[in-house]
């Protein structure tokens, strides 16, 4: 999507400052780097709905013309940043507190519900594009000259940083699942494990060091039996008491079905046990250790042929994953004569067991504050989903300022099937839903992907939700150049899959506009209920309403 916007100041020339046309500007010279080397620092930059805006109601006015006519989204926004005089704070002057109405913009979720934020100075490089509409005004002074500026603003796939328009992170914001891990095993607990196995006591055990967010890891050495598959290295992973049960469950799911209907790389199932009745005390799976390296740990290192073959291999795992129909929405589970089929939903983004006993009254748990599944169709997930954050508004005190929003939402949810025809036209896709490069293995002497790791949340899903927290193709690194060279691999990888017939993006768009409102009505709902609980991001939950309001709107009858 592109726009073409046209600002035009005229002035005397009387000045040693001339204009040679547009270059990157250096973030010097806009004068905001303190504002914007840390991104969160409040910016005060917002953006207020001006579908109707005009010069004349401080919504829509810039430099005298409405946001209609400057063509941006139907958006206007308050850029107070001292950013040389630009907009002298004009815009959004109606906006109360945090309120942001920013639903045409192309945000994902890597830093909210809605983002696609890439970091704060990225903003400021205007580089491939800006989404800034403004007008230079050099000094104020008669010794300066003001200049015609022609701003060509061109609305790619790099949007304005979600954190600059105050919207931010709620997911980011939970605390560490890697806080709650189980103590480190002794030797002789894991020894008893293999016993109860009927496999060798092993000759090596070492516990490294590893980000692991959901499961202590020990790498085992033991001679190889029919038992361990043939294996000699197997790889122990412990679960903390994050999401009993399900969460294994589901992995073990994923995995068996994975195997038997795919070639996609990944590690074998030895053992494992979705309950804490054995010698470790806790779930656990026992799998085969894939040989290689970590992506994230040698992604600095590879060359671009090397990234063109990973892209290539990326792009055939994910056609087999989008090349199988499913008929439900959940994740999968074994039934009990050992077939695969949809299950629960499981999802990173629940409550779980640490912080509900933290947060929660007593009695509360895992399925009183988490939507089950499966699902038959795309409305109905959709519904399950709202009538659990209606329940959670009502029961927790740090959310009544959502309360007077609830006869809305059930006329939201009273609304949904009535354009069901249009909301469920929806591919159904298994989706591993956390895929960065920290959870491919990678040998780099045959340039092959080895292994894809960490199926504990993936699941069959809406196709527009292949990639919910924007994770893909991310280098694990939580810096802001990561995520620039993210989207740059992203632009990369989007015209591999083009010349090589791969329809996933164009298979994962939204069919339609009111589709994707109900997604995001959804994902703003679901931000309050994570973080207003725990008494976060209490600057931003306001906005967030707003969001869920205005989405919600296009469903009024």
């Amino acid at each position: 999507m592109h726009f073409m916007t046209t600002i035009t100041v005229f002035t005397s020339v009387a000045s040693a400052f001339s204009f040679k046309g547009w270059r990157k500007p250096k973030v010097d010279e806009l004068r905001v780097s303190e504002a914007q080397e840390v991104c969160g620092q409040d910016t005060s930059v917002r953006c207020c709905n001006s579908k109707t805006g005009n010069a004349n109601d401080n919504k829509g006015g810039f430099l005298g013309l409405s946001s209609t006519n400057l063509n941006i989204f139907n958006n206007c926004f308050d850029l107070s940043l001292n950013v040389i005089g630009i907009l002298d704070g004009t815009l959004g002057k109606k906006c109360s507190g945090n309120v942001v109405c920013c639903r045409d913009f192309p945000f994902s979720d890597i830093t909210g519900p809605i983002n696609d934020g890439r970091p704060c100075i990225d903003l400021l490089e205007l580089w491939r594009t800006i989404l800034i509409a403004a007008a230079y005004v050099i000094g104020t002074s008669t010794q300066y000259s003001f200049l015609i500026i022609i701003f060509s603003i061109s609305c790619a796939p790099v949007p304005i940083p979600a954190l600059l328009l105050n919207i931010g992170s709620p997911t980011a914001t939970m605390s560490s699942p890697a806080a709650h891990l189980p103590l480190p095993l002794p030797k002789d607990a894991i020894n008893a494990l293999l016993q109860t196995l009927r496999l060798p006591q092993a000759t090596s055990i070492s516990n490294p060091q590893m980000t692991a967010q959901y499961h202590s890891v020990y790498f085992l050495t033991l001679p190889p039996t029919e038992l361990s598959r043939g294996y000699s290295d197997l790889v122990l992973r412990v679960a903390g008491n994050h999401l009993p049960e399900i969460k294994t469950a589901n992995e073990i799911g994923v995995m068996t079905w994975l195997s038997k209907n795919t070639t996609i790389p990944l590690p074998e199932v030895i053992a494992y046990d979705a309950s804490d009745k054995n010698p470790v005390a806790h779930e656990y799976t026992l799998l085969s250790r894939v040989q290689g390296v970590t992506l994230s740990d040698i992604y600095d290192n590879l060359s671009d042929e090397q990234m063109n073959q990973i892209f290539d291999q990326l792009i055939d795992i994910l056609t087999q994953l989008q090349s199988h129909r499913w008929d439900g929405i959940g994740g999968l589970k074994l039934d009990d004569q050992g077939q695969v089929q949809v299950g629960p939903v499981v999802d990173e983004t629940f409550w779980q067991v640490p912080d509900i006993e933290g947060f929660w009254p007593e009695g509360e748990t895992v399925a009183t504050l988490n939507i089950g599944g499966p699902y038959k169709t795309y409305v109905d997930y959709m519904v399950a989903h709202v009538n659990k954050y209606i329940r959670l508004i009502q029961t927790h005190g740090k959310l009544a300022f959502m309360r007077d929003t609830i006869p809305r939402l059930e006329a939201f949810v009273a609304a949904l099937p009535k354009h069901a025809n249009e909301l469920n036209k929806v591919k159904l896709r298994l989706a591993h839903k956390d895929l960065h490069f920290a959870n491919i293995m990678f040998n780099p002497d045959s340039d092959k992907i080895t292994g894809i790791l960490d199926w504990e949340f993936a699941g069959v899903v809406p196709y527009p939700q292949w990639n919910p927290r924007s994770s893909f193709l991310w280098n694990g690194i939580d810096t802001s150049e990561s995520l620039d060279e993210k989207y740059k691999l992203l632009e990369v990888f989007k015209q591999r899959c083009k010349d090589k017939g791969c329809k996933l993006f164009e298979e994962t768009a939204y069919n339609s506009s009111l589709q994707e409102s109900m997604q995001r009505a959804v994902d703003f709902l679901r931000a309050i209920v994570e973080v207003s609980p725990r008494d976060q991001r209490q600057e931003l939950v306001q906005g967030w309403k707003y969001m869920v309001l205005e989405n919600i709107s296009e469903f009024a009858t």
